[in-house]
């Protein structure tokens, strides 16, 4: 549960950090939006990513884990679908799947950051 708390403390960090030092890749709303919207990226990292993963495991393979990545990004756009459809309205915009790649970096190197720190911690 631990575990879980801190990554939607590091998504919500990362949504609103990122919307202010990329407002051309990602736009929040609010920071209410923002909250939620970590909130529901660590839902979808939980529960969503494994069953992706796991059937896409052969291309993961042959791409040596780069498709990882494109992953992220599918992953990060369907949070972003899923508060816009939530809050109904357009509160969260990414701008493009080449931003949504570069985003999904970010968040993953954020969350393996701050999972290290705390797993050595700890």
């Amino acid at each position: 549960m631990a575990k879980f708390c801190l990554r939607i403390g590091t998504n919500i960090i990362v949504f609103l950090a990122a919307a202010y030092l990329f407002p051309g890749m990602l736009f929040v709303n609010s920071i209410q939006i923002g909250i939620i919207a970590g909130f529901f990226l660590a839902i979808i990292n939980t529960i969503i990513k494994p069953i992706v993963s796991f059937f896409s495991f052969p291309i993961t393979f042959m791409t040596l884990g780069l498709f990882l990545v494109v992953i992220n990004a599918g992953l990060l756009e369907l949070s972003a679908t899923w508060v816009n459809n939530f809050m109904h309205g357009e509160f969260i915009a990414i701008n493009g799947f080449g931003s949504a790649l570069v985003l999904g970096l970010i968040f993953s190197t954020a969350n393996l950051l701050v999972q290290n720190y705390f797993q050595r911690r700890g």
